[in-house]
């Protein structure tokens, strides 16, 4: 049975919340924790963050879920840039992303979820990504972003 724990924190890798799940199977009682994202039905969605086994014989759940609220996301090189490819990645993720359910536009744009509303042929819209950029204004958005983020020497 997999549950949220409070006594958790939240992924280092994405932020999500993290799960506590216990079990049994010929190996006997046990449990593990980590990303409620790494399980994402769509590969593309899914966590980087593993999970972690466990059985209590070997390590107390008390103690595992220490050692996952002092994960880290892993550091990067100092001087770390993407390559244009990694960028081309990122702005085709990000044009390709579901919005979530409960994404609200604004600045006076409309968007109706129910299409043909009160009509036999009702659907749901299930939008992905954006149409206020292009690929070019999207790619610019994300190289803006990255020039404005500080190298790991410049946070501290």
């Amino acid at each position: 049975m997999t549950i949220s724990d409070e006594r958790l924190a939240p992924c280092p890798f994405c932020g999500a919340p993290a799960e506590l799940e216990h079990g049994s199977d010929h190996h006997g009682e046990w449990f593990n924790l980590g990303c409620s994202r790494h399980w994402g039905k769509n590969p593309d969605d899914r966590c980087v963050a593993g999970r972690l086994w466990y059985t209590e014989t070997e390590t107390p759940e008390a103690e595992a879920i220490s050692a996952w609220n002092r994960r880290a996301a892993p550091a990067v090189p100092d001087g770390w840039r993407p390559s244009d490819d990694q960028i081309k990645r990122m702005v085709d993720r990000f044009l390709t992303w579901r919005l979530p359910d409960d994404f609200a536009p604004d600045g006076g744009i409309t968007f109706q979820k129910i299409g043909n509303a009160g009509t036999t042929y009702e659907y749901t819209h299930e939008p992905v990504g954006t149409n206020l950029l292009t690929a070019t204004q999207a790619e610019a958005m994300v190289r803006a972003m990255l020039a404005a983020s500080p190298s790991p020497s410049e946070k501290e």
